[in-house]
């Protein structure tokens, strides 16, 4: 199968730069899908904040460690079909 998509994709993961890139693609379901993976991956790689200043730190505690969704990386993402595009240099 012959790419016949364009993806223009922006990543925005707290405390860095943004990262954009361009990139062609079977289609822009298979491509949303594999943007939403890698989202879940860079979640996952994430580490835990620190606890806050003063609080207390059980040594067993089971809580499970969540990191603030304002830190959660974010994408910002564009697909456009082959078949749509318009080619403005006639």
């Amino acid at each position: 199968m012959s790419a016949s998509a364009m993806l223009l994709v922006t990543w925005f993961v707290a405390g860095q730069r943004p990262e954009s890139y361009q990139v062609r693609v079977v289609n822009c379901e298979t491509a949303r899908a594999a943007l939403l993976q890698e989202a879940e991956r860079l979640r996952g790689e994430m580490p835990i904040p620190p606890p806050p200043p003063g609080s207390v730190i059980v040594p067993n505690d089971k809580a499970p460690k969540t990191i603030p969704a304002s830190d959660y990386p974010k994408v910002s993402a564009v697909c456009v079909d082959a078949e749509t595009v318009v080619d403005w240099r006639r």
